[in-house]
């Protein structure tokens, strides 16, 4: 349930996404006027260590030019690049393959199960169908990352105590677990839908991260990650307090991987398409329950209200088909895409259903739309991706 400077290559997969470019009106972003100098200099700098080499990737500010996301004139509509690119050889039912246990009854719904724990507070489903997707996303963010779990400044030395929130299927702790045999990781959920063999240095643990935590106040952690939790939380910022409170003074880092709903356009290209009214749809009902889904974007204002310091971020791109130019945009793009297209059903059923009313059959017809939307290459829709981090002080 669920990095730093950029390329210059005009083929790069890191780019940064301008909200002033985009023709839907995606809600408001931060313009460069309202970057410090200073803070531009010191993101600019930051980088990661990966063993003795240091990678520097990702933009430093959304609002650098869209320029390196080009579309491929040349793209037909059938092409699905050469098979180091392409989806073909991927076999999702291995990256789920673990055990699961089942310590709740879950709830069933339109045909997929749900937690029972906080019922509701979680709209995505908890089936073997959603883990199998969530374990390919994962593949999707160290794809986008170069194979790295983090990309806080923190050494290997530093990291003894981990907690990842939102763990889901508990994926991202049990890689770092393995990565980092020395750091004792801890995985927090509200559904139990975690395998049941771990590494000895991995435990799970079922609990709601906007309540208080149920960690001593003497334990802290070097390293708190959460990914994909932009539509999570009702407490956004109550969740951002605790795991401040929660970081080992001085050199306990906070990193959260997310995307930045709804998707965006480059051009005008998706106008009146399924795609367009889906994303407006699902903003617009989540929205009338309250809750605000769009606080990924403000993660670094929340970091530092939470008291967090050296707040920086790094920013990402996901088209969702192969339209754009360059290899390493397609190869992202046709992860994203079956991450997309195996995940509409999960992520729009509970709220098409409840919230806007619609039947089931409503539902599949207008998702089959969806669908053929997200594969269209003359749609140049995309997703931003962005991942913010803060340090506790001494």
């Amino acid at each position: 349930m669920n990095t730093v400077a950029g390329s210059s290559s005009s083929s790069s997969l890191f780019v940064a996404v301008a909200s002033a470019a985009v023709n839907n009106n995606p809600p408001t972003e931060a313009t460069p006027s309202e970057e410090t100098k200073t803070e531009k200099a010191t993101e600019t700098n930051i980088t990661t260590k990966t063993g003795a080499r240091e990678a520097s990737i990702g933009m430093a500010t959304r609002a650098e030019t869209l320029s390196l996301l080009e579309v491929d004139s040349a793209q037909g509509d059938n092409d699905m690049g050469d098979g180091d690119s392409g989806i073909a050889d991927i076999d999702s039912s291995t990256l789920s393959s673990s055990v699961r246990s089942s310590v709740y009854e879950f709830i069933e719904e339109n045909g997929r199960t749900y937690h029972r724990y906080k019922e509701g507070q979680y709209f995505l489903p908890n089936d073997e169908s959603e883990r199998e997707r969530l374990d390919l996303q994962h593949q999707l963010f160290l794809l986008t990352f170069q194979d790295q779990l983090h990309l806080s400044p923190t050494t290997e030395e530093q990291l003894h105590n981990v907690l990842d929130i939102g763990t889901g299927t508990g994926i991202w702790a049990i890689d770092f677990a393995l990565r980092n045999p020395s750091a004792h990781v801890i995985g927090t959920d509200l559904s139990p839908i975690q395998p049941s063999h771990t590494p000895a240095n991995c435990q799970f643990i079922i609990e709601d991260a906007q309540d208080p935590w149920i960690f001593p106040s003497h334990q802290t952690f070097s390293l708190i990650h959460g990914r994909a939790l932009a539509s999570c939380f009702t407490r956004p910022q109550d969740v951002l307090t605790s795991a401040a409170g929660h970081l080992t003074p001085g050199t306990g880092w906070l990193e959260f991987q997310d995307i930045v709903i709804p998707m965006r356009c480059i051009d005008d290209s998706w106008e009146g398409t399924a795609l367009q009214r889906w994303n407006h749809l699902m903003v617009d009902c989540i929205q009338r329950t309250g809750r605000d889904i769009s606080y990924s974007q403000r993660y670094k204002e929340m970091f530092r209200l939470a008291g967090l310091v050296d707040v920086h971020d790094r920013h990402f791109v996901w088209p969702t088909n192969r339209w754009c130019r360059g290899e390493e945009y397609k190869r992202i793009a046709t992860w994203f895409l079956k991450d997309m297209s195996d995940g509409l059903e999960a992520i729009s059923l509970q709220i098409l259903s409840r919230i806007a009313g619609m039947s089931r059959d409503e539902i599949d017809v207008f998702l089959d739309e969806v669908r053929k939307d997200l594969a269209n290459p003359e749609y140049h829709v995309y997703i931003p991706v962005t991942v913010t981090m803060g340090r506790r002080l001494a």
